[in-house]
């Protein structure tokens, strides 16, 4: 019973390749879609995450997913 209650919190954790996966869900916000057209070359939100997360020192490796939707 221990055992797979450990590996349903694993599964539940979102590692993909030793890296946390943290999947970004939303509307266009979250998409940034007016950003995306407006400022092409600017930081979009899944940027702005993974360059906090490398600021931290004991941050685990991550893959920031952005699946905002776009309209």
């Amino acid at each position: 019973m221990l055992f797979l209650f450990l590996c349903e919190a694993n599964f539940a954790r979102g590692e993909h390749e030793g890296k946390l996966s943290i999947p970004l869900l939303g509307d266009s916000t979250t998409i940034g879609s007016v950003c995306r057209v407006t400022h092409r070359d600017g930081p979009n939100l899944e940027d702005v995450i993974r360059l906090l997360l490398a600021a931290e020192k004991n941050a685990a490796p991550t893959n920031i997913i952005n699946q905002g939707a776009r309209r």
